[in-house]
């Protein structure tokens, strides 16, 4: 049952919604309100957990509410909620919001579950200048470097089943491309297709000296036993994918390109992913040795990605869509009897 509430000594107005020892707060974006969250709350099946919802300063019932309209002070609004609710929680921050349950996340480290950052901004770093960036910073109230640590700090304490769940209802994700391949349970109780995909290690290690003794037989191997599990629990569109560039070396890398027919040959569809990947620009440096940047790598992006289709890929992930797209035509009616290639457009 939906509660609205005053925080004390303040205009916000807080809508909580079911009953838990654990909390969901959703943080809208620029130009929303609170009411952008109501389709996915509807859906939301989470138990154990409430949800939380609030107006930005300046948005939806707070549009009469005074500055400053900062990052600093938004981020206190969102404390003092928390501060309120007084259980542990996790926070849900579109576009403008992202920075924002950073802020909270950093302040209340002991409470906070984890983050899910639904943001069209850089999650990766920037090419802008530094003194565009610097504005950015300043706003923000933190340097890159605090603010990925405090993700690296927070991230992995959520319940990562849980997240998935939220972000799959709020994305409505028809199919889940999990780099972590063990959200199959999250894809059989959507209804959605589950994508395994092979990562040695970590994001923050996986690339440190990554070792197989047969790569392509241990990844095979594994992909397998994960695309079996997942069909006996229910999934009725299992895909498998080698996971071009996730702990693996440049050696590595070619010899799962040179198995795709192998991978394909398990039973499952095959996505491969290369497009713009470091290991490309390792294999076609520049005139003068040095490794391609990533806007010099569209070429090879495209000679791997045609070279995986021919192989017996079903899908490639990619950034060029339309080179990609003529690629598959190209290629397609040399495939016998599969299905054209389908190019995914990479985030």
């Amino acid at each position: 049952m939906a509660s609205s509430t005053i925080i004390p000594n303040s205009d916000i107005v807080v809508r909580r919604d079911g009953v838990g020892d654990r909390a969901i707060v959703f943080m809208h974006g620029w130009i929303d309100d609170m009411h952008v969250w109501r389709p996915v709350i509807d859906e939301l099946s989470a138990p154990g957990f409430e949800t939380v919802q609030l107006d930005l300063a300046g948005f939806g019932d707070r549009t009469q509410a005074n500055g400053p309209f900062t990052f600093d002070r938004f981020a206190a609004d969102v404390l003092a909620v928390v501060d309120a609710v007084d259980k542990p929680f996790v926070l849900v921050g579109h576009s403008m919001a992202a920075p924002i349950v950073e802020l909270v996340a950093a302040a209340r480290p002991e409470r906070a579950l984890g983050l899910v950052l639904l943001a069209p901004i850089p999650m990766a770093g920037t090419r802008l200048p530094d003194e565009v960036m610097e504005n950015f910073r300043s706003l923000a109230g933190a340097e890159a470097s605090a603010i990925q640590a405090m993700r690296q700090q927070a991230g992995p304490s959520a319940p990562e089943a849980e997240l998935a769940r939220i972000a799959a209802v709020a994305a409505g994700a028809s199919l889940v491309n999990d780099v972590s391949a063990q959200l199959w349970s999250v894809a059989a109780e959507h209804g959605v297709g589950w994508v395994a995909m092979h990562r040695q290690g970590t994001p923050a290690d996986m690339q440190r000296g990554p070792h197989y003794d047969d790569v392509v037989h241990e990844v095979s191997q594994f992909l397998l036993e994960r695309a079996e599990v997942a069909r006996a629990a229910g999934v009725s569109e299992v895909w498998i994918d080698p996971g071009i560039g996730f702990g693996k070396s440049v050696q590595h890398n070619l010899a799962l390109l040179g198995a795709v027919d192998a991978l394909s040959a398990l039973g499952y569809p095959v996505l491969v992913g290369t497009s713009r990947k470091s290991f490309l620009g390792l294999i076609s440096p520049l005139s003068d040795g040095s490794p391609a940047p990533i806007d010099d790598r569209g070429p090879a992006s495209l000679a791997t990605a045609t070279w995986a289709l021919q192989r017996g890929a079903s899908m490639i992930r990619v950034h060029d869509v339309g080179a990609s797209v003529q690629a598959a035509v190209l290629v397609g009616p040399g495939r016998g009897e599969r299905q054209p290639a389908e190019p995914v457009g990479a985030p």
